[in-house]
Order: C-alpha cells, then sequence, then structure tokens
C-alpha cells in the first residue's frame, strides 16, 4: 500500500510543477506603453534623471553632436495586486532608469530613438501571467551646443 501512496506523491508533485511552470509562461500579449506620459509622471519626475533626456521614436529632438553607441535593456515587474497596465507602467520606468544610466556611464547628455525591441514601432510590453517584461532599445548621443 506505501508503494501505491508514494506513487501518487510523486505523481501529484510532478502535476503541481507543471502547472507552476505553466502559470509563469509568458502569454505574449503586446500592451502599449506610452513613453513620454511615463517620463512625465510623478514617479517618472522623482525617479528619472533630468539631465539625461529621453527621446522616443518619431519625437524632435535638438541636433544631435555625436552618436556614442545603441543601447538595449530590459525590465520584469509582477503583476500581483496591480493591473497589468500598472506592472507595464513601473517596469517601462525601470528601463527607462537603465538606460540613463548607461547613457551617463558612456558620456552621453540624452537617449533618442528608443522604441521597444519587439520588431514593431513604438513602445511595448509583453504580459505574462505573473510578469511583464518591457524590453526597449535607443541611442547614446550628445546633443547640441
Amino acid at each position: 500500500m506505501m508503494g501505491f501512496i508514494g506513487k501518487y506523491v510523486r505523481l501529484s508533485a510532478v502535476c503541481t510543477s507543471l502547472l507552476a511552470l505553466g502559470g509563469c509562461a509568458e502569454r505574449g500579449l503586446h500592451i502599449p506603453v506610452n513613453g513620454p506620459a511615463i517620463v512625465a509622471s510623478a514617479d517618472g519626475q522623482r525617479l528619472l534623471d533630468p539631465d539625461i533626456k529621453l527621446f522616443f521614436v518619431g519625437q524632435p529632438h535638438p541636433a544631435v553632436r555625436q552618436t556614442i553607441n545603441p543601447l538595449h535593456s530590459s525590465r520584469h515587474s509582477n503583476v500581483f495586486g496591480k493591473a497589468p497596465s500598472t506592472a507595464c507602467n513601473w517596469a517601462a520606468l525601470g528601463v527607462l532608469k537603465a538606460l540613463q544610466a548607461a547613457a551617463r556611464r558612456g558620456g552621453g547628455n540624452a537617449v533618442v530613438n528608443i522604441s521597444s525591441d519587439v520588431g514593431a514601432s513604438g513602445l511595448y510590453c509583453t504580459t505574462g501571467n505573473v510578469a511583464v517584461v518591457v524590453r526597449m532599445t535607443g541611442d547614446t548621443v550628445l546633443l547640441g551646443h
């Protein structure tokens, strides 16, 4: 009888593991993210570096004096207790902070042409069952003067 119970417990553990892995898989839905609104938000004003300017694809910006290097960054945020759009905004804010930090380290004063790297113009957040991910690319530059 113990053999049956042992096999049942092991089978239950395997099934639980498979369900958990399925629950973590990305659904792959792309939610649009409004980059300029995130930068202008209270959290954006509080957390982003005002000395490193951010310009999204299609946004006008001062003349580029020097292009330094391309940047790529991604951030995850869990969706527990918050709407996917809120989680997406937090992840996007984290990516923007990371892009600014990389630009500063590279000697730039701005990041231009910021977009998602999901093969579409604009910014998108990929949703999953337990988390979201935002991936962005841009170019570190020195602007004007």
